[in-house]
C-alpha cells in the first residue's frame, strides 16, 4: 500500500537545509536533479513522483521526490517498510533509534520531538502505535542548522519520524528537504492557481 509521502504526524514547518554533496546523502538523489534523470514509476500529482533510489536503504521500500521542471528535485522522502504485529512499537522504535544514531554520526546535533498529548485516549503501553496512528503521539528527530546540525550546503532539513497505518502496524519516514524547496512550492502553487 502506497502511503502519502507527506503524511507525517506532527510534521514541523519546512526549514531549509544544505549540503555540498547533498545528493549523495538523499538516497543518491541530488538537489535540482531533473525528473528526466530519474527512473519515475508513478506520478502522484502536485509535483510528487515515486522514483527508484540510486542508493536505496534496506529499511525503506518506496522513494518519493517533489520536483518541478523549473527547480528539479527539491525534496526526497523514503517511506519505510511495515513493522507489523507490534502494538507496543518495540520493533519500529529499535529501528528508529538505529537510524537516528547513524544520522547523528553523519550530521551531528538534532532536535528530538517526542510527546504524548495531554488527555490522549490512547495512552497505554500496548497502545503506543495506535497513539501514533491517532496523532496523539509524536516520535521524530529533526536536523537543521538552527539545532546545530552539520548539514551539507544544499540541505535545509532532515526529518526522521514514525507513522502508523493501524493499531499494530507502523513505519519510518526519512525526509530530506533541499534549499530550493521554497521556490519549488512557489512554482507548484502558481501552477495550481492557473486552473482557477
Amino acid at each position: 500500500m502506497l502511503r502519502s509521502p507527506f503524511n507525517m504526524a506532527v510534521i514541523i514547518t519546512a526549514l531549509s537545509f544544505s549540503a555540498t554533496s547533498a545528493a549523495a546523502q538523499a538516497f543518491g538523489i541530488d538537489k535540482a536533479t531533473p525528473l528526466s534523470e530519474l527512473d519515475v514509476s508513478k506520478d502522484l500529482g502536485t509535483g510528487s513522483y515515486v522514483v527508484a533510489a540510486p542508493s536505496p536503504h534496506s529499511e525503506f521500500e518506496t522513494y518519493v521526490v517533489q520536483a518541478t521542471d523549473q527547480t528539479g528535485v527539491c525534496l526526497v522522502r523514503g517511506i519505510g517498510k511495515d513493522h507489523d504485529n507490534d502494538m507496543f512499537g518495540v520493533s519500529v522504535r529499535d529501528k528508529f533509534s538505529s537510524l537516528r544514531s547513524a544520522l547523528e554520526d553523519r550530521y551531528g546535533d538534532y532536535e528530538r520531538v517526542e510527546f504524548l498529548r495531554s488527555g490522549a485516549l490512547w495512552d497505554g503501553e500496548d497502545e503506543w502505535v495506535m497513539s501514533i496512528r491517532q496523532n496523539e503521539r509524536a516520535h521524530q528527530a529533526i536536523w537543521a542548522q538552527e539545532y546545530g546540525s552539520d548539514l551539507p550546503t544544499a540541505l535545509n532539513q532532515i526529518i526522521l519520524n514514525i507513522a502508523a497505518t493501524s493499531s499494530d502496524s507502523s513505519w519510518i519516514g526519512l525526509q530530506y528537504t533541499f534549499d530550493n524547496h521554497d521556490e519549488c512550492e512557489r512554482v507548484l502553487a502558481k501552477q495550481d492557481e492557473e486552473g482557477l
